[in-house]
């Protein structure tokens, strides 16, 4: 694996990984607000053919657009992320498609939920399923898009704290297996 923006403060026992993001961090390109930033924190594994990727965390959320979860990166202007996304003052599900134009979804969790959350992606070809999970068990499809992208890709866990000025997250599990099937979302 290797970082992508290795942040200042981070550490690792066995499969958990804590980090603390650094101020006006994020993934993002162009659309609405004009800008492009590609400076969040992300420890990836590289990843080829069709596959599905998971992680389980769980953050301090503080100030908006906090964010922690995945991303996948095909090439600098053609990645996803996924995660929790502190916005609107809630945590919500947030997911983020960039094909040299970011656009952005989001749920909001239930306010009752508290704990850890498991995000994964599901690759097939050029597809990409976003699932999420609260107790690691029973998963809802959030996304389902296309992404151009090479057989190699990269994917981890990542996190951001674009207007914050940091924030803790702990991912205590990331893996990569065969792709789930239909049966299983």
């Amino acid at each position: 694996m290797r970082w992508l923006n290795e942040p200042r403060t981070w550490a690792q026992d066995g499969n958990t990984l804590a980090l603390t993001t650094e101020h006006g961090t994020d993934f993002w390109r162009q659309t609405h607000y004009g800008f492009v930033h590609d400076n969040g924190h992300a420890l990836l594994h590289p990843a080829t053919g069709d596959f599905t990727a998971t992680v389980a965390f769980d953050a301090d959320y503080r100030e908006l657009y906090d964010q922690a979860g995945l991303l996948l990166l095909a090439n600098e202007t053609n990645w996803l992320k996924c995660g929790v996304e502190l916005t609107s003052g809630h945590r919500n599900i947030a997911v983020v498609l960039t094909r040299d134009f970011s656009d952005w979804s989001v749920l909001e969790l239930s306010e009752r939920h508290v704990g850890p959350v498991t995000i994964r992606i599901t690759r097939l070809g050029t597809t990409l399923m976003v699932d999420y999970s609260l107790d690691g068990i029973r998963f809802t499809m959030v996304r389902l898009g296309y992404l151009p992208m090479d057989d190699a890709v990269e994917v981890g866990p990542m996190a951001c704290a674009p207007t914050g000025q940091g924030f803790e997250t702990r991912f205590t599990g990331f893996w990569i297996e065969a792709p789930a099937r239909d049966d299983d979302q």
